[in-house]
C-alpha cells in the first residue's frame, strides 16, 4: 500500500513539474499540446460513459469497473470483430467462439454478459448479435450488474457497441486486407460533418470472404451501415441507422472436436469432422433499424428517445455424431458415424427507450445529476431443428468426404420451439455531488416481465409472469480530480421458467453485486488504471433436493475476484493495454453437500492479457511502429469439475502510417501453438468423459493497406 502511495505522489510531482515547465510558453503552443493530449486520449480509449448507457458522466467518477476501447485501437491490434476489442478489458472470456456467425458466448465475472447495441438490447433469447468492426465506433465493457442499463439477465456485466454516426468533421476511409488461409477483406468508411441545421450522413460497409484453417470452411459476409442525421437546430436532432450483416458458409458451419485426454490436440490440425462439401449453405443474418430522437432544453436537461428493431434470420447445417447431439468424436479403432443437423431460427427483438438527464442544484453545496427513463423490449424467437435420418460411416485415419447433398436433406423433425419474452422498465437514479470531494449515488428499477413458450411436445402455450425491484447504490471520493476510490452495490434477476412440485411458480433469480475499487488517470489523463475487487451471489438456483424427492430453489453461486485495467498512451510514442483478473467462482450452496465448493464453471481462474505498441515519431523513420501483444488463460473450468488446458497466444505486428496512408502487418499466434480457444468436458451422461472443444487458430498473418482522403 505505501508502494502505491509513492507511486501515485511521484505521478502527482511529475505532473506538477510538467505544468511548471510549460507555463511560460505561448498560447499557440499550449494550445498544439491540449489538441495533441485530447487526440491521444481518443486514440485508444474513451473517458466517459456513451450518451447510448444513458448515464453519463466520467468513468473515473463512476461508482463501477468500466473500460471504453475506441474503434482506433481495435484497428490497431488488427481486429475484424467485437470479440476481438475485448482483449483491452480485464476478465472477459469468450465461452464459446462462433467462426461463422461472429455471435459468441461471453463470459464475466463468472456469468454470461448481457450485449446490447447502443444501449439497446440487440440479441435474442438465444443469440447474441454480430459485431463486426466496420460498424463499431467504440465497445463499453461494463463489469456486474448495472441497473442504470438492464436489470434483467445474468450478474456477470454488460458490453454495449457504439455505432458509427456523423461526427465533427468529414471522413471518407477505405482499407483492405490478405491474408493466410485466403482471408480478404476491404472496408469504406464515408460520411459528412455533422450541421447545426440540416442533414449529414455516414456510410460504413465491408465485404470478406476466408477459409479459415479447418479443411472445408468457406465464408463470406457483407456488411453495409447507411446513417441519416437531421439536425434542427443545435439542441434537437433526428437520426435513423440501418446495419446489414450477412453470414454465409460452404459445407458446414462448426470445428467443435470431441476426443480423450490421450487424442486431445493431437490428430490433424486442419481435420474438420463436422464438415462436408455436400452441406447445403449455411447462413446467419440481421438487419436492424434504429430511430433516435434528441432534444437539449438547454444546458442541463436533455430527452432522448430511441427504438430498434431487429430480425436475425439463421439456418446452419452440420455434422454430428450419429445417434447423439454431441461433435464427432470417434471409438477405439478410429470408427465412427455421422448425422446431419439441421439448426434454424428467425428472432424479432424490438427494443425502445424514453429517459430524460438532468443536472440542478440544491443550495450551494449539493449538485444533482438526474437520470429517469421507461425501457420496452419484446422479443420472439422461432426454433427448428432436425437430425439427419441416415448414418454415414467416417473413419479417422481414412476421412472421407462428399455425400451426396440430397441424400443430407433427409432428416426426422426433432423439435420445434416458440419463445416470446417481454418486459417493461421504469427507473429513477441520481448521482449526488457533495462539494468536489464525494458523489453519491442512488436509484433503482422496476421490471414487469412476461415469458411464453411452446414446442412440439407440449403445444400448449404457457405464460408466466414476473416483476422484481432492483437497487443500486454507489459512493465515490475524489481523492485527487484524477483519483477517485468508490463502492457499489447492485442487483439484477433473471427468470427461471417453470413451476416446482407444488405448482408455484419458480422465483427469479437474484444476483447482487457489491465491489469496491481505485481508479487513476495519469500523465493529463492519456493512461486509466483500475483495480477492483468484487463479490457477486446469485440466489434461487434450481436444486435437486434428493431426500425430499423434488428440485428446490436454495442453491447458491458465489463469485469473487480481483481485477487490474491499464489502458493509454502515456508517451507520444507508447501505447499500453494490460490487464489482469483473478476469479473464483463456486457452488456456494445446495441440496447436494457434495457440490457445496465445487468449481462452477464460467470462465478461466487466472488472465492475462497485454498488448504494447512503440511508435517512430522523428526523423526518417517517422510513423513506424512495431507491437507486441499476448493472451493467457489459466484453469478454465468445465462441467465435469476438470481444468482445460492452459495456453500463452503471443501476437505482433509492424506498421508504417504517414497520416493519408498506412500498411500494417498483423501476425497472430507466432509461436504456433496448439490450444483450445473454448471448450467443455460432459460429465453424468453417456458422453462422460470426452472432452469437446474448438481449436484455436494456428500462426497466420495479414497485410493491411489504408488510404484516408
Amino acid at each position: 500500500m505505501n508502494k502505491m502511495y509513492r507511486l501515485l505522489l511521484f505521478s502527482l510531482l511529475i505532473t506538477l513539474a510538467a505544468q511548471a515547465q510549460h507555463s511560460g510558453d505561448s498560447m499557440k503552443v499550449r494550445h498544439l499540446r491540449e489538441v495533441n493530449v485530447e487526440t491521444r486520449k481518443r486514440t485508444v480509449k474513451t473517458d466517459s460513459l456513451s450518451a447510448t448507457l444513458k448515464l453519463g458522466g466520467r468513468l473515473l467518477e463512476t461508482p463501477q469497473n468500466i473500460t471504453g476501447i475506441s474503434n482506433r485501437l481495435l484497428q490497431l491490434q488488427g481486429g475484424f470483430e467485437m470479440k476481438d476489442a475485448l482483449r483491452n478489458a480485464s476478465g472477459v472470456y469468450l465461452s464459446t467462439d462462433n467462426v461463422f456467425s461472429g455471435a459468441n458466448t461471453i463470459t464475466m465475472r463468472g456469468f454470461n454478459a448481457n450485449i446490447s447495441r447502443n444501449g439497446l438490447i440487440g440479441g435474442g433469447t438465444y443469440e447474441n448479435s454480430q459485431e463486426d468492426e466496420s460498424i463499431i465506433e467504440s465497445v463499453e465493457v461494463v463489469k456486474g450488474p448495472a441497473g442504470f442499463i438492464n436489470g434483467y439477465g445474468e450478474p456477470g456485466g454488460a458490453i454495449n457497441v457504439v455505432t458509427k454516426t456523423p461526427g465533427k468533421s468529414r471522413i471518407f476511409n477505405v482499407t483492405a486486407t490478405a491474408g493466410s488461409f485466403s482471408f480478404y477483406r476491404a472496408t469504406i468508411d464515408y460520411g459528412s460533418a455533422v450541421k447545426e441545421k440540416g442533414f449529414s450522413y455516414r456510410i460504413n460497409g465491408a465485404v470478406e470472404t476466408q477459409n479459415y484453417f479447418a479443411d472445408w470452411f468457406n465464408k463470406k459476409k457483407y456488411v453495409l451501415s447507411p446513417v441519416v442525421q437531421y439536425n434542427f437546430n443545435k439542441r434537437t436532432y433526428l437520426l435513423l441507422e440501418y446495419n446489414m450483416i450477412l453470414s454465409r458458409a460452404e459445407n458446414g458451419t462448426q470445428f467443435t472436436k470431441g476426443g480423450y485426454d490421450s487424442t486431445i490436440l493431437k490428430d490433424g490440425r486442419r481435420n474438420n469432422y463436422m464438415a462436408d462439401p455436400g452441406l447445403p449453405v449455411s447462413k446467419a443474418d440481421e438487419h436492424t433499424v434504429r430511430l433516435q430522437f434528441v432534444h437539449s432544453f438547454n444546458d442541463n436537461w436533455k430527452l432522448t428517445s430511441q427504438s430498434s428493431f431487429k430480425t436475425s434470420p439463421f439456418d446452419q447445417w452440420t455434422f454430428y455424431k450419429g445417434g447423439t447431439f454431441n461433435a464427432v468424436s470417434f471409438d477405439a479403432d478410429g470408427t465412427t458415424t455421422r448425422s446431419t443437423f439441421n439448426h434454424r431460427r428467425r428472432g424479432q427483438t424490438g427494443s425502445s427507450q424514453l429517459f430524460l438527464n438532468g443536472t440542478f442544484k440544491t443550495g450551494q453545496l449539493f449538485t444533482h445529476r438526474l437520470l429517469t427513463g421507461i425501457d420496452y423490449t419484446n422479443s420472439q424467437d422461432s426454433i427448428y431443428q432436425a437430425v439427419g435420418s441416415r448414418l454415414f460411416p467416417f473413419d479417422q485415419y481414412h476421412l472421407k468426404y462428399g455425400e451426396n447433398t440430397d441424400s443430407l436433406r433427409l432428416f426426422n423433425k426433432l423439435y420445434t420451439y416458440n419463445t416470446f419474452n417481454e418486459w417493461l422498465a421504469a427507473y429513477a437514479y441520481d448521482a449526488v455531488s457533495i462539494g468536489k470531494k464525494v458523489i453519491i449515488s442512488f436509484g433503482g428499477r422496476f421490471t414487469y416481465n412476461e415469458v411464453s413458450k411452446r414446442s412440439y411436445s407440449a403445444p400448449q402455450k404457457k405464460n408466466y409472469y414476473y416483476n422484481s425491484f432492483t437497487p443500486r447504490a454507489g459512493i465515490t471520493w475524489m481523492v485527487l480530480n484524477s483519483m477517485s476510490v468508490y463502492a457499489l452495490y447492485d442487483q439484477s434477476f433473471q427468470p427461471q421458467v417453470g413451476v416446482s412440485a407444488n405448482g408455484d411458480l419458480y422465483i427469479p433469480l437474484r444476483s447482487k453485486n457489491t465491489e469496491a475499487g481505485i481508479k487513476k488517470e495519469w500523465f493529463s489523463g492519456l493512461l486509466s488504471t483500475t483495480v477492483s475487487g468484487y463479490v457477486i451471489k446469485r440466489n434461487n438456483v434450481l436444486s435437486y433436493d434428493a431426500a425430499a424427492g423434488m428440485t428446490r430453489q436454495i442453491g447458491q453461486v458465489r463469485s469473487k475476484g480481483l481485477e487490474l485495467d491499464v489502458l493509454g498512451m502515456p508517451v507520444d510514442n507508447l501505447t499500453v493495454s494490460v490487464n489482469y483478473a483473478l476469479m473464483s467462482s463456486i457452488i456456494s450452496e445446495d441440496a447436494n453437500e457434495a457440490n457445496v465448493g465445487k468449481r462452477y464453471a464460467r470462465g478461466p481462474k487466472q488472465q492475462v492479457n497485454a498488448w504494447i505498441m512503440y511508435g517512430i515519431r522523428n526523423g526518417s523513420l517517422k510513423g513506424l511502429s512495431f507491437s507486441l501483444g499476448e493472451t493467457t488463460a489459466i484453469k478454465r473450468g468445465t462441467a465435469a469439475n476438470i481444468d482445460i488446458p492452459d495456453f500463452t497466444k503471443l501476437d505482433a505486428s509492424v506498421a508504417y502510417d504517414r497520416g493519408k496512408y498506412f500498411i500494417r502487418v498483423l501476425l497472430d499466434n507466432i509461436t504456433n501453438e496448439r490450444y483450445m480457444a473454448s471448450g467443455d468436458r460432459k460429465a453424468g451422461n453417456a458422453s462422460s468423459g470426452i472432452w469437446y472443444y474448438t481449436e484455436g487458430a494456428p500462426f497466420s498473418g495479414k497485410v493491411q493497406v489504408g488510404i484516408r482522403l
